[in-house]
């Protein structure tokens, strides 16, 4: 009978080779087979192919507090702790305009009364990439909306203290903590009303969404609990205790891992979604202060803020596959999926790091007549 796959393969190849294409033999077969299964293992281990950093410097004597991405406009915003927000072309880095959304953050390093010494400083920007908005959040005047396009500010939301947000997308609403109060503000994104207020016995810092299991994840900064909320009704559904202090908080949004920064001991602790626990505890460098998931290559990037390094994790493995140093003190990092870069906002030197992390492309193989003989 021979061999089945390599007639089907003849036939499969039969009329190309007619046309003179190229000449078909079984070495050829597994050449390309080889470089073909090289090329796509390479890409689905999604190793980031550009980490050389280029800096960024912003204009005036800003320290650095919040970053955000519109990956539509492919724009970046960066917040600084006096209230202003630069408004950066993510390709050129060209600065295309800055807005005053009036008040200024408590900085970063915020001692609050009878918590961890610590607070690492939690997401204090966010875009709705549906209506191209960036909300900003600061530790004394509240939160302020911005037009992502003209950098307008919109609306003005007066909060007390507020310290981190997070956009839900699904829900159209926006979260944003206030610990001051001891509370989570749940905002309709439309209507620009409050539609809940979850009080409880807790501080509320960071705040992340599972936009597709309808879970909250809010850092306790005060037990040093994960607190898990149902993403439909605000009802608290659980908690995970970590016993480490608690500083960012992401989520893969296809593995529906909660990662979790630990900027007193330098960790990232990994957290199955689903099961609520804890299955791996990651090694970065020193006060871990900002998380991004990079869904494509399956890249958790931290910045460290005491090491002036971020660190590349493979969240497959949990395995850090790559260091790299950017500015003074980085507090914020964001990852733009569909270009791959990467931003980080460098604290003490006013600067944006750029990073590249993308799979590297498929070949585009060309055939010349005689070589594959």
């Amino acid at each position: 009978m021979g061999d089945p796959l390599g007639m089907r393969i003849r036939l499969l190849l039969w009329p190309v080779r007619r046309s003179g294409v190229f000449l078909w033999s079984r070495r050829a077969c597994v050449v390309l087979a080889l470089m073909l299964l090289g090329r796509l293992m390479l890409a689905q281990l999604g190793v980031a192919t550009d980490l050389s950093v280029r800096s960024l410097s912003l204009p005036g004597w800003h320290s650095l507090a919040g970053l955000a991405v519109d990956p539509i406009l492919d724009r970046v915003y960066v917040a600084g702790d006096d209230g202003v927000v630069w408004i950066l072309d993510g390709a050129s880095g060209d600065l295309l305009g800055q807005a005053d959304t009036g008040a200024g953050s408590g900085g970063d390093g915020q001692f609050l009364p009878g918590t961890a010494p610590y607070l690492s400083p939690a997401a204090r920007t966010g875009v709705d990439t549906a209506r191209h908005r960036v909300y900003v959040v600061d530790w004394t005047g509240g939160l302020a909306v911005l037009d992502g396009v003209t950098g307008a500010v919109a609306v003005p939301w007066p909060f007390a203290a507020a310290t981190g947000l997070v956009v839900d997308a699904t829900a159209d609403r926006v979260l944003v903590a206030r610990p001051g109060q001891r509370a989570l503000t749940v905002l309709d994104a439309d209507r620009y009303q409050a539609v809940a207020t979850v009080a409880a016995d807790w501080v509320p810092g960071a705040v992340a969404v599972d936009g597709a299991t309808r879970r909250v994840y809010v850092a306790d900064v005060a037990t040093s609990r994960l607190a898990v909320l149902d993403g439909d009704t605000y009802a608290i559904r659980g908690a995970v205790n970590l016993g480490h202090a608690l500083g960012a908080v992401a989520v893969h949004p296809r593995t529906r891992r909660v990662y979790v920064a630990d900027p007193i001991g330098g960790n990232v602790t990994v957290i199955d979604g689903a099961a609520g626990a804890v299955i791996a505890i990651i090694p970065v460098g020193r006060a871990p202060s900002g998380l991004a998931i990079n869904s494509v290559t399956d890249h958790l990037v931290v910045a460290n803020a005491d090491d002036d390094t971020v660190t590349i994790v493979d969240t497959r493995r949990d395995q850090v596959v790559a260091t790299e140093r950017v500015g003074r003190y980085p507090v914020a990092v964001v990852v733009n999926e569909r270009t791959g870069r990467v931003y980080v906002a460098n604290s003490h030197d006013q600067t944006l790091s750029v990073l590249r992390d993308a799979r590297p492309p498929l070949p585009i193989l060309t055939a010349v007549e005689g070589w594959w003989r």
